[in-house]
């Protein structure tokens, strides 16, 4: 029988937690003038308006933006779709991603991650 494999972390991923930050991070967000208070305070979804629990919602991590704090959230449904499309923008605009049999750089990795994912 054979033994299990282990992946493990190279010099050039970030850790798990760190890449997936990394990767909500650039999510492209609408703009917080654009939103409704519940939106902006993290009750609904940023993307669909989807009422959010704290068990469904998907932190994106708190953003300034000129005069605005604020703390969106989004259901798995947008953070999937949301990532999957910024995993295909970033693959078409990186060498390295483009240019290797499925293996993905390190700004790429994290969004296949979140998309596979789903946030989680």
């Amino acid at each position: 029988m054979a033994e299990p494999t282990q992946r493990t972390r190279t010099e050039d991923s970030p850790p798990a937690e760190d890449g997936r930050q990394q990767a909500l991070a650039a999510l492209v967000l609408p703009s917080p003038d654009t939103l409704t208070e519940e939106q902006l305070r993290g009750a609904t979804c940023v993307w669909d308006s989807t009422t959010l629990t704290p068990e469904t919602a998907i932190d994106l991590g708190p953003r300034r933006d000129g005069p605005y704090q604020w703390f969106p959230r989004a259901c798995r449904v947008c953070v999937t779709t949301r990532s999957l499309a910024a995993l295909y923008d970033h693959v078409d605009k990186c060498e390295t991603c483009r240019g290797s049999a499925g293996a993905l750089c390190p700004d790429g990795r994290p969004l296949y991650r979140l998309s596979i994912h789903g946030g989680r």
